[in-house]
């Protein structure tokens, strides 16, 4: 017992960081554990195998730029108002995006606060998309 001890006051710094270390792990997954965020590849494969619906929570003059096709468009701000059309689906997959992917994740908290349970975020919205090469019906 005093060898361990001993351990642990030599080497306090290299403790204190396995433990730091070890709660910056588990942190996302705590915050997020109700969440689930899936890649735009990911996404992909998603809308090919099951018949999903697709909710941009960007602005209208966001969506109005350009959108993943067979997207619909809830502003995140009236996301609320309109889950009655959502409930619709409720017992298909429904995935959000954005163009970062951080209101999507708001639209997936608010949507399983609100009774909808098969939600997903596309992980880092259209510039995820973009990046990926992924197709865009753009507007001109």
């Amino acid at each position: 017992m005093e060898l361990d001890l001993e351990f642990f006051t030599n080497n306090v710094a290299l403790v204190f960081l396995i433990i730091v270390s070890g709660a910056l792990l588990l942190f996302p997954k705590i915050l997020g554990a109700n969440q689930k965020v899936i890649s735009a590849k990911d996404s992909v494969i998603l809308m090919n195998q099951e018949n999903i619906i697709i909710i941009d929570v960007r602005s209208s003059e966001e969506f109005a730029k350009g959108k993943i096709a067979n997207a619909i468009n809830i502003p995140l701000d009236k996301l609320a108002e309109n889950i009655g059309k959502l409930k619709k689906h409720q017992k298909k997959q429904l995935l959000f995006y954005c163009q970062k992917g951080i209101r999507s994740s708001q639209a997936v908290k608010l949507a399983t606060k609100l009774g909808l349970e098969q939600c997903s975020s596309v992980d880092g919205g259209v510039d995820a998309w973009l990046k990926e090469s992924l197709p865009m019906v753009l507007k001109a």
